[in-house]
């Protein structure tokens, strides 16, 4: 089956294809995915912009390093089936807990050779996934901390402005 022509959704389902190991029956928290996607656009493979942005990590709300493209994407993805969304309420947790799936399995973009430098930064040396685990910080990849609590620091210059509104003119 051949869908994906726009590039990003192409790796977008890549991505979620490797952390689901190509299972249809297993799920990627979205908390994960959200920081591996953090991750691989620092390393260049994504274009997403991220900025610090409120969201319900791990039973708290915290700022964390949030893209709206995502969920763009993900939305493009789900309305055409090629993406299973879940929404699971647990009863004595504050949060919903939200996954994603693969529903069709899309030859052309699993077997495209451009996309395995993904494969080489979510997997270990033997071919498995490697060892995920989330932290009240981030995700720690393997040996690598990814740290999408830790928000980047914008620079910017203002001039102060003086609005020129006299009492008499507006008579008040």
């Amino acid at each position: 089956m051949k869908s994906l022509e726009n590039g990003r959704l192409r790796k977008l389902y890549y991505t979620i294809h490797i952390l689901t190991e190509g299972d249809k029956r297993k799920w990627v928290r979205q908390e994960v995915l959200i920081a591996i996607l953090y991750y691989l656009t620092n390393k260049g493979i994504f274009s997403y912009l991220f900025s610090p942005s409120p969201y319900y990590w791990l039973d708290r709300i915290k700022f964390i390093n949030y893209s709206y493209e995502i969920f763009d994407d993900l939305n493009i993805l789900v309305n055409n089936e090629i993406v299973n969304e879940l929404l699971v309420s647990v009863r004595g947790h504050g949060e919903f807990i939200i996954g994603y799936s693969i529903n069709k399995i899309l030859d052309d973009v699993i077997n495209d050779k451009e996309l395995e430098v993904i494969k080489n930064l979510l997997l270990d040396e033997n071919g498995k996934l490697k060892k995920i685990k989330l932290e009240s910080d981030g995700l720690i990849l393997g040996d690598e901390k990814i740290e999408i609590t830790k928000l980047k620091k914008i620079d910017y210059s203002t001039k102060p402005y003086r609005l020129k509104v006299s009492l008499w003119v507006t008579k008040i």
